[in-house]
């Protein structure tokens, strides 16, 4: 209530009691904005683009793809969602601040946009990577036990995702449906771990619930093949993985 002190919680170091609950401080932000989904989302990679990554001038924008966890299978969805105008969070400020975020206040003015394309998936989505190389190709772990790849490239374009500062079309042409460019169904259980290299584009690394890692590669002509024996040297799932920064 008034009069209550206000203090940081920490996740694992401080206790909550019975009696309290954690708020959200707006001063604690510079931008903060929420949106939902139609169903929960276990997974979600932010889309890279080439605005920078140190940028600080309002409206801010951002683009990511999400996987859903509906309650029927063939309900799951992949989720291309592009945010745009997204102003600060308007605080308290001095007058010598004031002076210097004008821009800022008249950008923010707009109301916040949020678009969205959806890609069927069959089965919840428990876990996604993006390929650093190629962003438009996603691994999607799905808990029906099977990993697929796919090119969410006419997703990007219908977004104006292309290129910096690209709007959509105003005209949106009917987009096809997109199907996995490929499948594996070769592991023993579904699970959550999935990595691409950051050295060699193509190469892919996922792991499952029954203790087993398989290495993917793509090869010249677009075609992917997964090594005939999986790594076994785990006692227990999988439940992350990652590849070296420096090697392949």
């Amino acid at each position: 209530g008034d009069g209550a002190e206000t203090r940081v919680w920490r996740a694992g170091v401080d206790q909550l009691a019975p009696d309290e609950e954690l708020e959200f401080d707006p001063s604690a932000y510079d931008v903060m904005h929420s949106f939902h989904s139609d169903w929960p989302c276990l997974t979600f990679a932010i889309v890279p683009d080439q605005l920078g990554s140190g940028r600080t001038k309002a409206p801010f924008s951002a683009a990511l793809v999400a996987g859903t966890q509906a309650s029927q299978p063939s309900d799951n969805k992949l989720l291309v969602m592009k945010v745009s105008k997204l102003p600060r969070i308007r605080h308290e400020r001095d007058d010598d601040d004031m002076d210097d975020d004008d821009d800022d206040d008249d950008e923010a003015e707009e109301e916040p946009v949020m678009e969205h394309r959806a890609v069927r998936h069959e089965g919840t989505v428990n876990r996604l990577c993006l390929m650093p190389q190629q962003p438009a190709i996603c691994a999607t772990w799905s808990d029906t036990g099977k990993v697929h790849l796919w090119n969410l490239d006419a997703m990007y374009g219908s977004l104006g995702l292309g290129a910096p500062g690209a709007a959509a079309p105003q005209r949106a042409k009917p987009l096809p449906e997109v199907r996995p460019l490929f499948s594996f169904g070769g592991h023993s259980a579904e699970g959550f771990a999935v990595d691409f290299s950051k050295v060699e584009a193509g190469r892919l690394a996922t792991g499952d619930c029954d203790s087993k890692i398989c290495v993917w590669n793509a090869s010249a002509d677009g075609r992917w093949t997964v090594d005939e024996q999986p790594y076994t040297g785990h006692s227990s799932s999988v439940e992350d993985i990652r590849w070296s920064p420096v090697e392949a």
